[in-house]
């Protein structure tokens, strides 16, 4: 779980400095948003859930305007696809291709959804949300793929 812990401030950092480098026609990825869904997915749900919390206080400190809405969707997400796994056999790739798909986009809907209901003059871009979904994604099963690369490559060098 260490590594997972490191790589976890890795991504804030990179999220922080340089997401907007990867963006998609002025859309930023959460590069925070795969790792909550692998953790979630295929560690214990205690760790998650506190690791999930831990994650989105980060990144809602460098938001203050809208602090807390993270935090919160984090903990539900690792919360809810801590309590599903157990439903997804391991070989089904279109089940996790579909639980990533729709987190993906429940977790902008819902962020989207509250900043617009709390902040005035917000418009509500649906538009954005699907593209941002779709996008997010793809590179969240990039980031999940490596995960599960890294989780593997240590379990063969405690082999050795």
């Amino acid at each position: 779980m260490i590594r997972f812990i490191v790589l976890g401030i890795m991504l804030v950092y990179i999220q922080h400095f340089s997401a907007d480098n990867i963006s998609f026609m002025n859309i930023t990825p959460n590069l925070l948003l795969p790792l909550i869904i692998y953790i979630s997915i295929f560690k214990k749900t205690v760790p998650a859930l506190i690791f999930a919390f831990l994650l989105g206080i980060v990144i809602d400190l460098n938001n203050p305007a809208c602090f807390g809405i993270t935090t919160f969707l984090f903990i539900v997400i690792a919360f809810v696809l801590a309590n599903i796994k157990s439903m997804i056999s391991k070989g089904q790739l279109l089940a996790y291709l579909s639980v990533i798909l729709f987190t993906n986009f429940l977790f902008f809907l819902f962020s989207n959804l509250i900043i617009y209901i709390f902040q005035i003059n917000q418009t509500f871009p649906i538009g954005e949300i699907l593209i941002l979904s779709i996008y997010n994604t793809f590179l969240s099963v990039l980031m999940i793929a490596i995960f599960n690369y890294i989780n593997k490559l240590s379990i063969r060098l405690k082999e050795y």
